[in-house]
């Protein structure tokens, strides 16, 4: 019995390099995209795009949520699988690449996963965590870029030399720029940055020393600082014009919101209560409050295990932030 079970394992497992995939162990492709298996340990498992030649022809790209892998195993010849990541360097170089559409559920997009593709514009879905090395670096035609909430590091050089980026917005989750972030973007005309707390900002992801990295290529080293707007909160505005990298910016400014009608106004619960000078919130598990002083010093953080009453007494104006949103408060 025992050798019939070894003997059926082995059968699965080769039933399942052989058949599951055509590019190679744990990677299939579906509709001319390829993928590969990040896990199968979830259900629905989850893949992430790979590099593939065949991009290289293509103008316009779909990516699905979520599909069925056939011949997965013996046991189980169909799998479903949520789209959740853009590997490193998957579209890079596709220079005939003018539009994608990306699914909902992904969560990363990796290393040069778009470098020097020709995209016009990409809409990044919100259930983004984190933009990868030069992911968007010499993407010469893209104008706009909005990076959603959640998002908390832009790693080095993401949208270096993106010559034609105009508009940038920055989420208020945001915490740090890993560096080169803007360097030779000589068209941008407006940042909006909505963290309370300036991220950490390096002078060198706005401007260069010159272009030595980049021979033979006329550029402006990154934004002019003197005709540039970084929009900001208007609590936060003294904060930039004090931070390393956004102090560099002359024009910073408050942003601004388009007056609504009245029936457009929707009321919202505050997520958190004061009683008695004493802070209280529920938190799930897995969510993090973050308390910090007006000149953006964290006091304290705290991670819930479970569900849970959180509490804190202090004295004065506070930034909360929770939730993915910030708040300024009086306790």
């Amino acid at each position: 019995m025992k050798n019939l079970s070894y003997l059926l394992a082995m059968l699965g497992i080769m039933f399942s390099s052989a058949n599951a995939n055509a590019l190679g162990a744990y990677q299939f492709s579906e509709n001319g995209v390829s993928y590969e298996i990040i896990t199968t340990e979830l259900c629905p498992m989850w893949v992430s795009v790979i590099p593939d030649e065949s991009y290289r022809e293509l103008k316009s790209i779909s990516i699905p949520e979520e599909m069925e892998v056939e011949g997965y195993s013996m046991v189980r010849p169909l799998r479903e699988a949520v789209v959740k990541e853009i590997a490193a360097n998957a579209f890079r170089g596709c220079d005939n690449l003018k539009e994608i559409t990306l699914p909902s559920t992904i969560t990363a997009i990796n290393n040069y996963a778009f470098a020097s593709t020709d995209l016009l514009s990409i809409s990044l879905p919100e259930s983004l965590q984190y933009l990868g090395k030069l992911a968007f670096a010499s993407c010469i035609s893209l104008e706009e870029i909005i990076v959603p909430e959640g998002v908390r590091f832009i790693d080095l050089g993401c949208f270096k030399a993106c010559q034609e980026l105009n508009k940038v917005s920055l989420p208020s989750t945001l915490m740090e720029l890993g560096g080169q972030t803007f360097r030779y973007c000589g068209s941008i005309t407006d940042i909006y940055c909505n963290a309370l707390i300036p991220p950490v900002a390096a002078d060198n992801n706005f401007v260069s020393e010159g272009c030595e990295d980049v021979p033979e290529i006329e550029m402006a080293s990154g934004p002019d600082m003197e005709t540039c707007i970084l929009h900001v909160p208007a609590e936060s505005v003294k904060l930039y014009e004090e931070a390393e990298g956004w102090c560099l910016f002359k024009n910073i400014v408050e942003i601004t919101n388009d007056p609504v009608e009245v029936e457009d106004v929707m009321v919202e619960t505050a997520p958190y209560s004061i009683e008695n000078g004493i802070l209280k919130a529920t938190l799930h598990q897995g969510e993090e409050i973050s308390l910090y002083d007006i000149d953006g010093h964290l006091i304290t953080r705290h991670t819930a295990t479970g569900c849970e009453e959180y509490s804190h007494n202090a004295d004065g104006l506070v930034i909360l932030r929770l939730n993915d949103r910030s708040y300024k408060i009086i306790l």
